[in-house]
């Protein structure tokens, strides 16, 4: 019997294997590596060739995997039996049935090619007398640490919790220092000097700030007199003599001043130096000063200056305090008015200064420092020195220390806000937490359009915000009605809103909520969307209502707009005029 192979259209065998061209072991390494077929598993043929002592090619037979999807040029072959491969594309002539082939093909792989013939493949390649691995050689590997991980996108942002006593102490450094004042008292030849001078020179009336005057000279004084006979002694001229005098008179006169009106007069001239000898004042009109209630203008402003003291009052820090008199509304005005110049200049921990030390009004100054966005700042004022816990959160929020915030949130018993704060930081399931339980507040004391809300805007769940309004109306509370309105409204289709208006007519209209649903029907949006609908449902709930409430014939307006001669026909109705069975044909 000869056995041939015939052309076929098509493979009536299973394809299980892989016919690979060339006569070197690389060239067929380098495929299976293309193919990525696992070598440990594969069976290698070396297939020969159409003359003596030459190689074809080689089969691939894989073992416990599929063949690759993509074989590149190589073709596949048929596996007729166990052991019997033919070429794809072929059939064996004459045909033989499964028994016959497995008899004739046994003991060894067979493989049949219309180019080479049939062969006898006995032995499969062996990879490891033919392929030398290099030698093993010890590695040292040094692993680099793992690098940053930098997010595509930045979700959040948020600062350190920061300790609010910390928070006030480093307020406290940007106040000013104290330092003494480099003026001193003057002494007996200076008094004697700035008399003399005050005898040669004379006031000018101007008007103008305290203590800003003008001095010339008095010719007829007795002053005058003693410099005309000292002049021919003295080597300056008269006009730069004058100068100097006036000078040295200006310069003993800021020396005699009271220590309140230097502070006044600095206070106009340079507030920001000013701030640095400044006298904090209390609410009973008196100035804190030491225990022995001397007031000497210094760079402390904790310090006073002499005054006499008119009614001491003993401190708790054993200092003393000095009634200022008429200088307390001046200072006290002073004050505010270098606090909102230095405001202007955007000077706002100066103008907190002012407020907090000086004029003891620590509101201010917390909200001075909040209008400048210093609001850790301003927290810090508001929870250390006004207890004020609600402010001093949300100036906290403004900061972005949320930790800090959601600590006073908790205790100030504000869940809603807890929740938002969790929510700033995309911790959904935290925030749920507290929305919870503000929605279930508000749902136990009937509040259920803002129980709804919770659910609808801060935690999405939209079917629960329906449930709750639906809630709300079965209630037939005092939010029935909008209860309802909000429902329904939330119905963007026409026919949605259709059933939804079907179900409450038939399944839930009571004889006490029957007006309530005319009110929800009077909605303009609800009888835009469904109008002969609704009107219907009008006709008949004020066909029911008429004979207990005959006022109610005046809603009949709203569902019937175009109709002009409603209104005549209500009040004909009204009025008795016509019979009451045939008002509302």
């Amino acid at each position: 019997m000869e056995l041939r192979l015939k052309p076929c259209e098509y493979n009536r065998y299973p394809l299980n294997g892989i016919l690979v061209r060339g006569t070197s072991v690389r060239t067929w390494l380098l495929e299976i590596q293309r193919m990525q077929l696992d070598p440990d598993t594969l069976m290698i043929y070396p297939l020969p060739g159409t003359r003596a002592n030459t190689v074809w090619g080689c089969l691939l037979i894989p073992g416990n995997t599929n063949l690759p999807v993509d074989t590149g040029p190589h073709e596949r072959c048929q596996q007729v039996s166990e052991s019997l491969f033919i070429a794809q594309g072929s059939l064996l002539f004459p045909a033989m049935t499964m028994a016959e082939t497995e008899a004739l093909f046994s003991g060894a792989v067979w493989f049949m090619h219309p180019d080479t013939g049939l062969a006898e493949l006995k032995e499969q390649l062996d990879l490891s007398a033919l392929v030398r691995l290099p030698e093993a050689c010890p590695v040292r590997i040094i692993r680099p640490d793992k690098a940053p991980f930098i997010p595509d996108k930045i979700r959040r942002f948020q600062l350190a919790p920061v300790d609010v006593e910390e928070a006030v102490r480093k307020l406290e450094t940007h106040f000013p220092k104290p330092e003494i004042m480099p003026d001193k008292s003057l002494n007996l030849f200076e008094k004697a000097k700035l008399a003399f001078y005050r005898l040669q020179f004379r006031k000018k009336n101007t008007t103008g700030k305290r203590n800003r005057v003008e001095r010339t000279e008095d010719p007829t004084g007795f002053g005058h007199f003693m410099s005309m006979i000292a002049r021919p002694f003295r080597k300056e001229k008269q006009d730069a003599y004058h100068d100097r005098v006036k000078r040295d008179l200006d310069d003993l006169e800021r020396r005699n001043q009271k220590e309140l009106d230097k502070l006044l007069d600095m206070l106009q001239k340079d507030p920001k130096e000013a701030l640095k000898y400044a006298i904090p004042l209390d609410h009973n009109g008196s100035a804190r000063g030491r225990g022995n209630g001397q007031l000497k203008l210094s760079r402390n402003w904790s310090v006073l200056s002499a005054f006499a003291q008119r009614n001491r009052v003993s401190s708790n820090r054993g200092g003393a305090s000095v009634d200022v008199g008429d200088y307390f509304h001046s200072l006290q005005q002073q004050y505010r008015q270098t606090a909102a110049e230095l405001v202007r200049q955007k000077e706002y921990e100066q103008a907190a200064f002012v407020y907090m030390k000086l004029l003891k009004d620590n509101h201010t100054a917390a909200q001075t420092l909040a209008d400048g966005k210093l609001y850790r700042d301003a927290a810090s004022i508001y929870l250390k020195h006004l207890n004020n816990k609600e402010k001093a959160a949300e100036c906290f929020v403004n900061a972005n220390l949320i930790s800090n915030a959601i600590e006073l949130y908790r205790e100030l018993h504000n869940s809603e806000k807890v929740g938002d704060m969790f929510t700033l930081l995309h911790r959904k399931e935290e925030a749920d937490v507290y929305y919870e339980e503000v929605a279930g507040l508000y749902t136990n004391t009937g509040q259920f359009l803002k129980a709804a809300t919770i659910y609808r805007e801060k935690m999405k769940r939209y079917t629960s915000a329906r449930q709750t309004l639906r809630e709300g109306w079965q209630s037939e509370g005092k939010e029935a009605t909008d209860c309802l309105r909000t429902y329904l409204l939330e119905f963007d289709e026409a026919d949605e809103l259709s059933k939804e208006l079907d179900h409450f007519y038939a399944e839930e209209l009571t004889h006490s909520n029957r007006e309530k649903f005319l009110e929800v029907l009077k909605t303009k949006q609800i009888r835009e969307k469904q109008p002969d609908q609704v009107r219907d449902m009008a006709y008949h709930i004020i066909s029911d209502c008429i004979r207990e409430n005959p006022e109610i014939v005046r809603e009949l307006r709203h569902f019937s707009p175009e109709n002009k001669g409603l209104i005549k026909d209500v009040f004909r109705f009204k009025t008795g005029q016509v019979p009451k069975k045939n008002s509302l044909r």
